[in-house]
């Protein structure tokens, strides 16, 4: 039985780095049944079935340390945000949505600015400081200068890193810069619209090859441009903004949604020690997470499933009809009906 890293996914075939070797996998009858689900990043146990086409069959795979829905990755160290300074626009709003993401599923985030070259150095300043000043990690980068990468090559050594970001702001050129063997397709942001286009059409793993370390690697997606709070309840929200904790505490009153309360420390520390942009984020956030209440509260009835998850795996539920009494409730059973006969 071989371990390998799963690092491409296409239809039913699952690619398996093994060593630096690849193998063409498809999963085990028994783990389909079970619904059991495989992401790139996944560890793996195979066993080769055909040497000479590298082909093997997926037996096992092992416990993650962590997983995201959106990309669907796992086991990954940390997740870097790519955004344009220029072409397309720099959005805040963008940024901030990505980065409470990461904090709800636990993920350390990485922001690299990207297009450097088209933007002057105060501008470039004013934008890095409103993350770097709340604790958030970032690298500024120029493919077209070379500026940042050494820097870059430093915070992804001896990691696995996601790629995210909207569609134009260079991700595949990054990879492309950081491992010149790679050659992955780009394109240009278009002129009518200032947005980017999909050049990545599917998650794939890479491993970068720095010099002295074979353990870096990185994950290119496809671009994405909205991910909505259908997953979190108005109350919860606050604390994806890590600037928050520290003056939430001092709000009059424990229930506060920082909006429109009296004595909220929150709103009293906008402009100061809150970057309006960060507050506006959080009221926009706070709208969808109140939609997303009001759904789970008043849509549909709960319906039973034939199925249980357990370890990652699926297991169908024998149906009530179907189950056999355990032995004690088969004699319980004889004996009340022993007893309602000796009554008659």
């Amino acid at each position: 039985m071989e371990k390998g890293k799963v690092f491409k996914i296409h239809s039913d075939f699952y690619y398996v780095d093994s060593n630096t070797v690849i193998f063409e996998c498809k999963l085990k009858e028994v783990l389909k049944k079970q619904k059991q689900n495989v992401l790139v990043g996944d560890n793996v146990y195979f066993e080769k079935i055909n040497q000479t086409n590298n082909q093997g069959v997926i037996y096992e795979v092992v416990d993650r340390k962590n997983e995201l829905t959106r990309p669907k990755v796992a086991n990954i160290n940390q997740a870097m945000l790519v955004v344009a300074l220029k072409e397309p626009n720099l959005s805040h709003m963008q940024i901030n949505r990505f980065l409470c993401f990461f904090e709800y599923n636990k993920i350390k985030p990485l922001i690299c600015f990207n297009k450097a070259d088209l933007c002057e150095k105060n501008e470039i300043d004013k934008n890095i400081n409103i993350y770097k000043n709340i604790g958030y990690e970032t690298v500024v980068t120029s493919i077209q200068t070379g500026e940042g990468f050494c820097e870059l090559k430093n915070k992804l050594i001896n990691k696995t890193t996601v790629l995210s970001g909207v569609s134009g702001v260079g991700k595949s050129s990054i990879v492309n810069k950081l491992n010149s063997q790679l050659i992955l397709k780009t394109n240009k942001v278009s002129e009518k619209n200032e947005r980017g286009t999909h050049t990545t059409r599917h998650l794939q793993m890479y491993n970068l090859n720095f010099e002295n370390s074979h353990q870096s690697f990185i994950i290119d997606t496809p671009g994405f441009s909205y991910l909505s709070f259908d997953f979190i309840m108005p109350n919860e929200l606050d604390s994806l903004f890590v600037e928050f904790n520290q003056y939430k505490k001092k709000c009059k009153f424990n229930n506060c949604t920082h909006t429109n309360e009296q004595c909220c420390n929150i709103i009293n520390n906008v402009g100061d020690n809150i970057e309006v942009s960060r507050y506006e984020s959080y009221l926009s956030f706070l709208n969808e997470a109140k939609k997303y209440k009001e759904k789970v509260t008043y849509s549909g009835n709960k319906v039973e499933l034939n199925y249980k998850t357990n370890q990652q795996k699926t297991y169908v539920k024998i149906s009530d009809k179907k189950r056999i009494d355990s032995r004690r409730l088969q004699k319980q059973k004889i004996k009340n009906k022993i007893e309602e006969e000796n009554e008659i």
